[in-house]
């Protein structure tokens, strides 16, 4: 089974998928690694839902799903109010930044992230910007011992505000450092769809659409 992703073929499909993980804590590293390869676009992002699962360990799959075309299997139908509410408000955030996922221009920000896929370490973010760059989708992911200061993702200059956030409960603030996040614990997840209000100096937005084979992450 299986097949090869390379740019010759991600070029001539509609869409491809990338793994099996779909219950794996791994998951969104997978999909950030893929989109080094496949456009957002093109890649769906699967996730299995069972009844057992947790608020938390729900935020964290959909989350990871947000990085690309969300595709969802498992046992859906058995789920309690309190989880089809978690996944409600999950597609809800997902249908408003669908945009700049699927047009937009993924940043993946790994310098916090362990060597392991496999025993993931520490937390990854992933920053889309739209073809007018005037809209940004921030994903943050924590895994083992993730540390303990504010996660900083770099914004674009001009004046920036948090429209929707998805995920676990966390402060932010942006200033002209970028975005500043505090989320601490392990396997945990947020999301924020940000919304430009004010340019700023030096600021240019790239309206060149993504290629077929990539997106330049």
């Amino acid at each position: 089974g299986g097949y090869r992703l390379e740019p010759g073929l991600v070029g001539l499909a509609s869409l491809g998928a990338c793994s099996d993980a779909h219950e794996c804590v791994e998951v969104p590293l997978i999909n950030a690694n893929m989109l080094r390869v496949v456009p957002a676009r093109k890649l769906l992002t699967w996730m299995t839902l069972r009844p057992g699962d947790s608020v938390r360990r729900l935020r964290y799959g959909m989350a990871a799903v947000f990085m690309g075309c969300p595709a969802l299997s498992g046992d859906i139908a058995q789920m309690n109010p309190n989880q089809r509410a978690v996944l409600d408000d999950a597609l809800d955030f997902y249908v408003g930044a669908r945009d700049v996922v699927q047009h937009g221009f993924p940043r993946l920000l790994t310098a916090e992230r362990g060597a392991s896929l496999r025993y993931p370490r520490g937390r990854q973010a992933v920053l889309f910007h739209d073809a007018g760059a005037a809209r940004l989708l921030a994903i943050v992911h924590t895994f083992v011992e993730p540390p303990e200061t504010d996660m900083r993702i770099p914004l674009p200059p001009g004046a920036w505000g948090v429209e929707r956030a998805f995920g676990e409960p966390a402060a932010h603030r942006i200033d002209a450092a970028g975005l500043h996040l505090a989320i601490r614990d392990p396997f945990s997840a947020a999301a924020l769809l940000i919304t430009m209000q004010t340019p700023g100096a030096g600021y240019h937005a790239n309206t060149a659409a993504p290629d077929e084979t990539g997106t330049g992450a």
